[in-house]
């Protein structure tokens, strides 16, 4: 899941809304959510969709992409830096497909 959201408050609510049913942080505005079933996600999408169409500093710009990853393609992700965070959690992921 990714965003790109104008309004402070609105960003912290989806940040919050994410982390508060599983997704883990890679980067500011990315999360990843590996261990979610379909019907978590679903519900997780309508969540955001409401959050996203009624909060107040909601703008038309504002955006919020969901998109499967499938754990196949995680060994093959191409990633450059040094987040201590994306690496524990490729390093999770990649020993539990192991």
């Amino acid at each position: 899941m990714s965003y790109d959201i104008s309004s402070n408050r609105l960003r912290l609510a989806v940040c919050k809304l994410l982390q508060r049913q599983g997704a883990e942080r890679l980067q500011k505005s990315v999360f990843f959510a590996p261990n979610m079933l379909l019907e978590e996600i679903r519900e997780l999408r309508a969540d955001l969709q409401q959050l996203m169409l009624h909060h107040p500093e909601a703008l038309p710009q504002d955006s919020l992409i969901c998109f499967p990853i499938r754990k196949q393609s995680i060994e093959e992700m191409v990633w450059a830096g040094e987040s201590e965070d994306l690496r524990r959690l490729l390093d999770e992921l990649l020993f539990i497909l192991l």
